[in-house]
């Protein structure tokens, strides 16, 4: 999509009197656009908000270019926190509260795994809708491909998302100093939710889907409560004691809920379930549940506890 130039032309006049061809991308996008999503402004412009979007995406790259040279390392942060993404129930609402839907070439059909949960909103298609009329298969996948990477950046999620909430801690001294500590925690209602709904082929999704992405999501499993001790700003982590780390919700539910689909038709809990690698086969043969999904990330299935050999058995057992 091709912003209006009349749309430009507008924000350069408002803002610094001069002509489209004096003002940078940068100063559009700090000084015009920006501000319209910060004071709210945005309500009375709906029909420009597409057109500002579309901007932004044709000019991030020179964008942060700028950010960089002005030492504002913060310029993707403020777009994630300002602006507004059209859903496809027709609301704006921030990038983090938005999932990217199959149109956009995201292969992991979140529409039917988050199915059923009423919080769940996927990025409009109007953005792409003048795309649809390129002939050239090849062509029009690298435009949708170019949209989908720009709404990744801002925060728009391609899997179930993980929920940050930062929290503040605080301790005031004996000589009256307030210390302070922001620690993050991790939690994830969507995922919850997906379990609640009690579907095997959703968990089969789920699974597949944290198996790919485990190095995003393992940055999620715990996360650290933080205190004061005596008169020092301290925090007090002792990195050999796990009572200090607390699970996320949705880590502690895959590690020890009985939701991977088995061979056996039922669901297990991770600590039951087998890879069916060939020498399990051969010796346990079917005294034992086997995954009815192919799980390749090592890390993932260690941190579940899913038992990849006999020796792991063996491990259990004692």
């Amino acid at each position: 999509m091709v912003v209006p130039k009349e749309i430009i032309e507008d924000i350069c006049k408002n803002t610094y009197g001069s002509s489209l061809e004096t003002a940078s991308c940068y100063e559009i996008i700090e000084n015009h656009i920006l501000p319209i999503y910060q004071e709210g402004a945005w309500k009375s412009k709906v029909n420009q908000l597409l057109g500002y979007i579309c901007y932004i995406k044709d000019n991030l790259s020179e964008y942060e270019k700028e950010s960089n040279k002005r030492n504002n390392p913060d310029s993707l942060s403020s777009l994630k926190l300002s602006l507004l993404i059209k859903t496809d129930d027709n609301r704006y609402l921030r990038p983090t509260d938005v999932y990217i839907p199959a149109i956009y070439g995201n292969p992991n059909d979140l529409e039917t795994l988050l199915s059923g949960i009423q919080d769940v909103c996927f990025v409009s298609s109007e953005y792409i809708e003048n795309l649809m009329q390129i002939q050239d298969p090849i062509e029009k996948a690298e435009k949708i491909r170019e949209w989908r990477d720009f709404f990744i950046k801002l925060g728009v999620h391609p899997v179930p998302k993980v929920d940050v909430e930062v929290r503040t801690t605080s301790h005031k001294s004996n000589k009256k100093y307030i210390y302070t500590h922001e620690y993050p925690i991790y939690r994830s209602s969507h995922i919850l939710k997906i379990f609640e709904i009690n579907d095997i082929d959703k968990n089969k999704k789920l699974a597949k889907i944290l198996d790919s992405n485990w190095n995003y999501y393992k940055e999620y499993k715990q996360w650290y409560h933080y205190i004061f001790r005596g008169t020092d700003v301290s925090p007090c982590v002792d990195w050999q004691r796990t009572s200090w780390a607390i699970e996320a919700d949705w880590f502690t539910y895959i590690k020890t809920a009985a939701w991977l689909p088995t061979t056996k038709g039922k669901l297990a809990n991770p600590s039951e379930a087998f890879l069916a690698e060939p020498e399990t086969l051969s010796i346990l043969e079917d005294s034992v549940s086997y995954l009815d999904i192919t799980l390749n990330n090592r890390d993932f299935i260690k941190d579940l506890g899913i038992k990849n050999n006999i020796t792991d058995l063996k491990y259990s057992a004692d």
